[in-house]
């Protein structure tokens, strides 16, 4: 088992297509490809791909829709910032309190996640 990174900056072709990825593409789509060199087929098994991407832009290319047909997609959008101190200080609070601190500590875990104490 191993975990294989490929640039997220990979240099487009003419035909706007991106190496690494149709490489990637095509070992997903055939369940494997042909070694020139050595002149036969290479077979990939008991392989499981688990992806991440970025939106395009500083450096970053817009990913195929060839290679984006394989994979299930979801975006989860950024949170503002009342939604990230309420998360935090009920998960602190929460804590405080199962650990047995006393009210007032627990009562300083907002606050904590304020950034003020």
């Amino acid at each position: 088992m191993g975990i294989k990174s490929l640039s997220h900056d990979s240099v487009l072709t003419a035909y706007s297509s991106q190496p690494p990825l149709e490489l990637l593409r095509q070992v997903i789509d055939k369940r494997g490809f042909y070694d020139r060199k050595k002149l036969f087929y290479k077979e990939v098994q008991d392989t499981q791909f688990v992806v991440a991407c970025a939106p395009p832009g500083g450096g970053r290319n817009n990913v195929t829709p060839r290679l984006l047909r394989f994979f299930n997609m979801f975006n989860v959008a950024n949170l503002s910032q009342d939604s990230m101190k309420k998360i935090f200080s009920s998960i602190l609070c929460g804590f405080l309190s199962n650990q047995g601190f006393a009210p007032e500590i627990t009562a300083l875990g907002s606050s904590i996640v304020d950034g003020r104490y």
